[in-house]
């Protein structure tokens, strides 16, 4: 009978040590355990507005009107081109094809429609007719009819000058009657 009991704290004693083995090695392997990386984070979605842009419209605006003589003189930050209405080369051309102008009388031209800023040529004989100069600037109002005359306000970027330097202070070389005169006028406006 103490030979049974011996064997039964031996199964009773190994049982344990067995046990306390595989409870230290469940103990070990959790605390060893390597964490789960935390999921990836979206970043935040911004509310911020988008950037506005700019886009033309599909309108193409032009003009030409020419005379066998114009005037000119500066005005503030400016020069003044006029020219008179009975010439009979002014041509207006407005809208996406097919479009509406041509020939025309300048009273009958919508005028008003012409926004600051598109580009304006004008050009015009030099008293000796040895050349033909150019002067490069855009619209700075749009045209108006003042005393038998169409007036165009230009804001120049390049233009013939006694210094060469392209601010609007009377140190051109445009004088105050020109012969064969063109002033163009082209391009789009913003879209609405």
């Amino acid at each position: 009978m103490a030979a049974r009991t011996s064997y039964l704290w031996a199964g009773v004693a190994t049982f344990a040590v067995v046990a306390a083995s595989v409870s230290a090695a469940v103990l070990f392997s959790t605390g060893t355990k390597k964490e789960a990386s935390p999921a990836p984070v979206s970043p935040a979605v911004s509310n911020a507005p988008a950037p506005a842009v700019v886009t033309l419209s599909q309108d193409l605006v032009l003009l030409s009107h020419t005379a066998k003589e114009a005037t000119t003189e500066f005005g503030v930050g400016v020069l003044v081109v006029s020219l008179p209405l009975d010439s009979d080369g002014f041509r207006w051309v407005e809208g996406a094809a097919p479009v509406s102008g041509g020939r025309m009388d300048p009273t009958d031209a919508p005028l008003s429609l012409l926004p600051k800023n598109l580009p304006v040529v004008f050009s015009y004989e030099t008293p000796s007719r040895a050349a033909r100069v150019s002067v490069f600037g855009r619209l700075a109002a749009p045209p108006k009819i003042v005393s038998a005359m169409l007036v165009f306000e230009i804001a120049l970027y390049d233009a013939p000058g006694k210094d060469s330097t392209y601010t609007v202070s009377g140190s051109y070389d445009i004088p105050a009657t020109v012969l064969s005169a063109t002033v163009s006028v082209f391009g789009q406006r913003l879209a609405s």
